[in-house]
């Protein structure tokens, strides 16, 4: 109750210091979130990545995952860590977490990696940069692989079918030695689980997925999935670096496996062909520390801001997940590795002594997407692709989607209800401010998408949560729209279908 008051009231001393008409600037209240349990299925995913090394411990943000309504997580299994020594299997840390998130509503994919020291040079590394093991030659790695990818696939196909392979392979391994490990990977796997999906991993590199797709059988991979690092994070798409991408893998689409129905209230069924996915991406809260984009200038806000624009840019375009990376901040702690990597939604104590790894608080963007995935869900129908309107300072995006439904969360609407429309806004000129607001946005005029028509629409600032009244036009599709609009996401839907916190 104190959080929502705290930022109505700034919200309201804001209004009016800023001489905003009362009548127009009044909050309607705040959004309420949802927790994954209470979400059939989305677009949304968080990473859960390095507990396969124990830079972050899931015993410790555990209670903050569920409550973030995601639904899908990426785990890494970590070879090293669940076979110590050799021919024997712990898996205690990892039913932990696979066995704890699926109870929370939220389905991991995993991803197997890396290599295993216990069995000698050429089986690898615990690290990040570990080179393949080698399965092309060396009968006792082979084996000792394989019995880990099925011990693992058998433990958890009642759970997930998404199976990655490696981690940025690109960045440290030449193509050919990865085609080997993805065709003996999915081999073992699909002996275990025959509908399982087989993701190819990449973190940049086209022509390297190229390379690797013309080694593979017909059959093998259903999905490739990439990381945009860009310090503006609508520039994956607006550099058309992720439309090239999905053009160089479009010619093997002839070799993606047939897709199974899933069963009732599993997740959407992905499309036919070799998907692409966005399987890690995220900014720092400070700057400095370890990681992509670290050098820049960073904040909370901006790390917010950034979040919601980079996976509402691939919702537009129609990717059936996006995920963001991390969920905590990750202590790195080794010699090659000292640093810290700030990318968290949680607030992480890093410092070595007693304490260490545990949350202090969520961040800013730990509740900025909570309040995107209260918000939209695959029953919000959306139409791929961004619309643009360019003004002498900046630029804005503008995406849509129609038969938008929300749960009954105390506001007045219930599951299964069509509710019309929806139109996501934001100016999407380079890397977000620390500092901006909605309250302080300039006002500025668009055409709404077509198709599009509102009867009492709000603006819900996902950044704050704040609920806004619209009076005036932002009425009907194809007409002017006239709305304050900032570099973080505002939605505008139907008052009625926004789920709001009590005030009391």
């Amino acid at each position: 109750m104190s959080k929502y008051i705290s930022a109505l009231c700034f919200a309201l001393l804001q209004a009016s210091s800023n001489g905003f008409s009362s009548s127009r600037n009044i909050p309607v209240g705040r959004l309420a979130t949802r927790n994954s349990s209470e979400i059939v299925s989305s677009s949304w995913s968080v990473g859960a990545e390095t507990m396969d090394r124990n830079f972050t411990l899931y015993s410790e943000w555990k209670q903050y995952l569920g409550l973030l309504g995601v639904k899908r997580a990426r785990v890494q299994a970590g070879w090293a860590r669940c076979e110590p020594s050799i021919g024997s299997f712990s898996f205690m840390w990892l039913d932990e977490v696979i066995y704890g998130m699926h109870a929370q509503g939220v389905t991991p994919w995993i991803q197997f990696s890396y290599g295993n020291p216990i069995y000698g040079n050429e089986a690898g590394s615990s690290d990040a940069d570990s080179s393949f093991p080698n399965l092309a030659t060396n009968n006792t790695i082979r084996n000792a692989w394989i019995a880990w990818v099925t011990a693992v696939t058998k433990r958890y196909m009642n759970v997930t079918s998404e199976w990655e392979m490696w981690n940025e392979p690109d960045l440290h391994s030449g193509a050919d030695g990865y085609a080997v490990l993805i065709n003996i990977t999915a081999a073992a796997v699909r002996e275990v689980q025959p509908d399982a999906r087989i993701i190819l991993q990449i973190a940049h590199s086209s022509a390297y997925a190229v390379d690797v797709l013309k080694q593979l059988p017909r059959g093998v991979v259903n999905a490739v999935t990439y990381h945009p690092y860009f310090e503006d994070p609508d520039g994956c798409w607006s550099s058309k670096y992720v439309q090239s991408l999905n053009a160089s893998i479009a010619p093997f689409a002839a070799q993606a496996p047939r897709t199974p129905t899933p069963a009732a209230g599993a997740m959407a069924p992905p499309p036919s062909g070799i998907e692409l996915l966005q399987g890690e991406s995220g900014a720092p809260s400070v700057t400095g520390g370890y990681g992509a984009l670290s050098h820049h200038d960073w904040n909370e806000t901006s790390q917010a801001k950034w979040a919601l624009r980079r996976m509402l840019s691939d919702w537009a375009h129609g990717l059936r997940w996006t995920s963001l990376f991390s969920i905590a901040d990750m202590c790195y702690g080794t010699p090659e590795h000292p640093d810290v990597n700030h990318k968290g939604l949680l607030l992480v104590n890093c410092t070595p002594g007693p304490g260490q790894k545990r949350v202090i608080r969520p961040k800013t963007a730990y509740y900025a997407l909570q309040h995107l995935t209260a918000l939209i869900d695959d029953e919000t129908v959306h139409r791929k692709g961004l619309t643009w309107k360019d003004y002498a300072d900046v630029s804005i995006s503008i995406a849509s989607a129609l038969n938008y439904r929300v749960v009954n969360m105390g506001g007045r609407a219930a599951r299964g209800q069509t509710s019309g429309s929806l139109v996501a806004v934001w100016i999407n000129t380079d890397t977000p401010s620390g500092n901006s607001t909605y309250e302080e946005a300039t006002s500025r005029t668009f055409d709404l998408p077509e198709h599009t028509t509102f009867s009492e629409p709000v603006a819900v600032d996902l950044l704050s949560g704040v609920v806004w009244p619209l009076l005036g036009s932002c009425r009907q599709g194809g007409a002017p729209c006239t709305m304050p609009v900032y570099d973080a996401p505002v939605v505008l839907v139907e008052r009625s279908q926004v789920p709001l916190q009590p005030r009391f």
